[in-house]
């Protein structure tokens, strides 16, 4: 008989399958509501992050059940660090929004606790290392053909959302996604990991698992270019241009150039779904990338680099520079709170550190540098592994992209995601290892 953490477990998993249905349900009812509504509802609670929020409920009471120390003193600073900055709002703010502080202190330490949790299912699922990839390698698949080709179905037929309406003009599609970055950032991560899958496809596989394979990777770069922001663009082109010149260079050196060969089917599965597209759209496709390319020039030239890069950001960061500054010694040290922010920076490294001082930086973001500079010291012992490559570039694009102009660590959508990537590379490079904060052990020991 199931004992209660055996049964909470089996219910994680079955979440991990649900998620991202209920992103695409989620961004589908928030849609239907706004139309319903005659206007954007952008503090709403909509069911699926209601559903999230009971879920951060269950990995409290898993830790609490388990009596999980890592989880538990790995949460608990960061619970005293965000009422540390509460205080401090309490104190010298006339008026903030106690609702928000609370919304967006509970998403950042769900995604925290995603990557506890799960990294305590993958040592208590008594699968091997390799088990555990190949199941995430068909786990990354599947969400990308869900995600990114409900964006190419959308597009096709003009449902959705545009990515961006501004003075410059209405650019991109993003689907049902209420974020177009949130949706740009998920891409991001999952893309290399489907093009890797599908270059290291063993012997020769019948010809409807190399299709299942190969359509994540394809349609993904598709969804990218139909969502035309600067990110996007810039996530083709990074991904593309890295596998291209590893493939190529492989094959150089062992005399054998298959993996490069796979990689041109990947270029021309997608060049065949974006002809189809641009069929089915009467051209309009070309029209609207090309578009949105020269929105993009256009918004250089009249913002210039700084304006093209931060999207206006750079302005919302310096007044909070000015409220961090002018909040002496509290402030540097709790922050001045995100309840009292009327614009978010959306920057999430500058969030943390100003909204939460230097404690919550600390607190919030050690677990995330210990699992990343761990990932990063194998990585550069290695001799370059293909798994390796597409780990770095998909944690390294994501980690450029939230420190200057993505919500990712405060986002309960592309935070997921993120976190079950730190968790592949982790797996791929330390296997069940643990990782240890306070003390080391041997590079052998593993927790059973």
């Amino acid at each position: 008989m199931l004992n209660t953490r055996q049964k909470l477990e089996n219910f994680f998993l079955f979440y991990l399958l649900l998620n991202p249905f209920l992103d695409l349900v989620g961004g589908i009812y928030l849609r239907v509501s706004t139309l319903l509504a005659r206007e954007p509802l952008y503090d709403m609670i909509t069911p699926v992050l209601a559903l999230r929020m009971m879920v951060l409920l269950l990995f409290a009471f898993y830790a609490l059940r388990t009596m999980d120390k890592k989880i538990i003193f790995t949460i608990l600073p960061i619970g005293v660090a965000w009422l540390l900055s509460l205080i401090g709002e309490f104190l010298f703010l006339e008026e903030f929004s106690l609702f928000a502080d609370i919304q967006y202190i509970a998403k950042f330490v769900y995604n925290v606790a995603v990557l506890l949790v799960y990294w305590r299912f993958c040592q208590h699922s008594g699968l091997t290392p390799k088990q555990l990839l190949d199941k995430a390698d068909w786990y990354v698949g599947v969400t990308l053909l869900i995600l990114a080709g409900s964006i190419l179905l959308s597009y096709v037929f003009g449902l959705g959302y545009a990515t961006y309406g501004d003075r410059f003009g209405v650019s991109g599609s993003r689907g049902f996604f209420y974020s177009g970055n949130d949706i740009t950032a998920v891409l991001m991560l999952l893309l290399p990991l489907a093009l890797t899958a599908y270059l290291r496809l063993e012997g020769k596989p019948a010809a409807k698992i190399r299709l299942f394979w190969l359509l994540p990777p394809a349609v993904t770069i598709a969804a990218l270019l139909i969502i035309s922001t600067k990110t996007s663009f810039i996530a083709v082109g990074i991904v593309l241009l890295t596998f291209f010149f590893y493939t190529w260079f492989q094959g150089r050196k062992a005399k054998d150039y298959r993996l490069l060969r796979r990689f041109g089917m990947v270029v021309l599965t997608f060049a065949g779904i974006f002809i189809l597209i641009s069929l089915a759209s009467q051209a309009a496709l070309f029209f609207d990338i090309g578009f949105s390319l020269g929105k993009l020039r256009r918004i250089q030239e009249s913002t210039g680099l700084d304006g093209l890069l931060f999207s206006g950001r750079q302005d919302i960061l310096h007044d909070v520079v000015d409220q961090f500054k002018e909040g002496g010694p509290f402030a540097w040290l709790f922050g001045i709170g995100r309840g009292g922010q009327k614009k978010l920076i959306e920057m999430d490294l500058f969030e943390v550190v100003f909204y939460y001082g230097l404690t919550g930086a600390v607190t919030m973001l050690w677990t995330y540098l210990r699992v990343g500079v761990d990932f990063l010291k194998a990585f550069f012992r290695s001799a370059g592994d293909i798994v390796g490559v597409a780990c770095f570039v998909s944690l390294g694009s994501t980690v450029a992209y939230l420190i200057i102009a993505g919500h990712v660590l405060f986002s309960v959508t592309s935070g997921f995601y993120f976190a079950l990537v730190l968790l592949y590379a982790r797996l791929h490079y330390q296997g069940l290892e643990d990782w240890h904060f306070w003390k080391r052990k041997s590079r052998s020991a593993a927790l059973s």
